[in-house]
């Protein structure tokens, strides 16, 4: 019995401490040769007896990550610039860096929160194009970096799994000669599904459908693995972020029959109506809506003289569902006029509020009641938040061709599963942007994320959006005070992105862009041609993978991702589109 009291008592302490009887060992690199390394974007170039790369996109990530409890990572290599290079080992979300004649330091993002700070010289140790070992051990909670045998630094980072490991070249020449790690290691599954000397060959088109292919590919095998993404920081909505993900593939042409897909709707219908997070019931309306689109655009194929009260019969369960989002949004709706994190919150903010505005635009658009109320204070509010002054902008926005020359027909047929929040035929107020009343002069006024401070680019494309749904659902009904105050903020809110256009805003901003824009019918801002930019800087940006990488601490690979194909897919270009 002592003894058996003791191998519990050992047992016991060892689950406390982390401590993992799943210790391995791998090579990565062995005598210069790739045994199981992933390369993201550029591939190393193999020597003799090395692995070679050179330039900020050369990354070398081994195919295991860092796990929980004790590791030693052993690497030889050469970095033959020193100088402010940047060249760098990535520890997780961290970046240990070699630099200005050999000075170390962390860059960036530990798990402990340290940014920019410099650890220690090692002048000496490291000779430019030499060979050196360097070390990175964790005993305990302390993690020890050496360089030729000697410890540089010792930090505590405590035994929780550290994540991805690997170099980056950055503008040295880096060479590595021997890469191998023990410890508890976690397989990352990142496998090549871009083709890049393929891209380079293929037309535009073919290169954005090469590329949706890859991400899609990428979103499908990530969430069979995990059908909630690890990886996602905002834990309490892991949901919203299956939602946005099912959304995006149903977007991107994936079947809503597909096992991942039908899963993740089974799914959802169990956690979001019982949550009622308002993210999360958003996501999940954009997807039910897509899935109702797919099974429509597919009936139409079959028979493209069905009439649209049998339209209305497919895909009920959706509908219901739908129906059920909608009445979830509208009871949050709180005093402020728009909505915050939870259902029942009494705060708001310009983010959500914009997510949940999109929301109530597809329930309208599929026929769901939305009281008038609702896109009333939603008006008052968004106009209420916005900046009050700023300074006079000349550039002017360019439309989008909806015809072709000498034609009625639409430019292209929506996509299939393609979402949108207007049906045709609705009386609307006159366009801000291109009817008569855009003549007079713009005024830069944007939005923040609550209080109507100096403009966020997100927030002022979450403000335009808003009020842009608001204009087509409600617009003729409201006041002729309050409509006047909308199209002003309309056009204005537009002006604000005009002067100060980014080319890429981030994987939000880009997609509200993408809302401000197709909702708005807008082909250029100024003279930015705002759907050829993110294009051109998303078919340049993925990872062989087919992921786009997200900002660390918000973004994950997967909701990257899912924004990515939205936008490739423009997944509101049927925003004044019938299916």
């Amino acid at each position: 019995m002592n003894c058996r009291r003791i191998f519990l008592l050992f047992l016991f302490l060892t689950l406390c401490n982390g401590v993992s009887f799943a210790v391995e060992t791998r090579d990565f690199v062995r005598k210069g040769k790739p045994i199981a390394v992933y390369q993201p974007r550029v591939q190393w170039l193999q020597g003799d007896g090395f692995l070679e790369g050179h330039g900020i996109d050369a990354n070398l990530l081994a195919s295991h990550s860092i796990g929980r409890g004790d590791f030693d990572i052993v690497t030889l290599l050469s970095i033959d610039k020193i100088d402010q290079t940047a060249a760098a080992f990535r520890l997780g979300n961290g970046w240990f860096g070699f630099d200005g004649e050999g000075r170390c330091f962390f860059t960036k993002d530990l798990p402990k929160g340290e940014k920019l700070k410099k650890l220690a010289e090692c002048e000496g140790r490291i000779e430019a194009g030499k060979p050196f070992e360097f070390v990175v051990s964790r005993r305990g909670g302390k993690v020890a970096f050496y360089i030729a045998g000697r410890r540089l630094h010792q930090l505590e980072l405590g035994r929780a799994a550290i994540g991805e490991i690997g170099f980056q070249a950055a503008r040295s020449k880096m060479r590595v000669y021997r890469f191998r790690a023990s410890g508890q290691l976690e397989e990352t599954h990142r496998v090549g599904r871009l083709d890049r000397k393929l891209l380079k060959i293929l037309e535009r088109d073919d290169q954005v459908t090469h590329s949706i292919e890859a991400g899609i590919d990428f979103l499908l095998s990530e969430s069979r693995r995990f059908p909630l993404d690890p990886n996602f920081s905002h834990k309490a909505s892991a949901s919203g972020a299956m939602a946005l993900e099912t959304f995006a593939l149903v977007v991107a042409g994936v079947d809503i029959s597909h096992p991942v897909v039908a899963y993740n709707f089974d799914e959802l219908s169990k956690a979001i109506p019982g949550q009622r997070r308002m993210y999360d019931v958003s996501c999940w309306a954009f997807a039910l809506d897509a899935a109702i689109s797919q099974r429509e655009q597919d009936q139409m194929l079959i028979d493209p003289t069905i009439k649209a009260a049998q339209l209305l019969r497919l895909a009920r369960r959706y509908r219901k569902e739908l129906e059920e989002a909608a009445r979830i949004l509208i009871d949050a709706q709180n005093s402020t006029g728009g909505w915050r994190y939870h259902h029942s919150s009494k705060d708001v903010d310009n983010s959500v509020t914009q997510f949940c505005a999109l929301a109530l635009g597809v329930c309208a658009r599929r026929g769901i009641p939305i009281p008038a109320n609702a896109w009333e204070e939603l008006a008052k509010y968004m106009v209420g938040c916005q900046v009050k002054t700023g300074g006079e902008v000349e550039e002017r926005v360019e439309p989008a061709r909806r015809v072709s020359p000498g034609t009625e027909e639409e430019d292209e047929p929506a996509a299939r599963g393609g979402t949108g929040v207007v049906p045709s035929g609705r009386e609307v107020l006159p366009d801000p942007l291109f009817g008569a009343e855009q003549k007079g002069p713009w005024y830069a006024r944007g939005w923040n994320y609550i209080q109507p401070k100096k403009g966020d680019w997100n927030m002022s494309c979450a403000g335009v959006s808003s009020l842009q749904v608001v204009h087509h659902f409600h617009g003729s009904r409201l006041s002729p005070e309050l409509a006047g105050k909308l199209s002003d903020g309309i056009r204005d809110g537009v002006a604000w992105i005009c002067k100060n256009y980014k080319k890429w805003p981030g994987f939000y901003g880009a997609y509200s862009l993408e809302k401000v824009g197709d909702l708005g019918g807008i082909e250029k801002f100024g003279e930015h041609d705002w759907h050829l930019l993110l294009t051109e800087h998303l078919l340049e940006a993925q990872e062989a993978e087919g992921s786009w990488k997200g900002s660390p601490g918000w973004e994950s690979h997967r909701v990257s991702t899912a924004f990515a194909l939205l936008i490739l897919k423009r997944a509101t270009a049927t925003l004044t589109r019938n299916p």
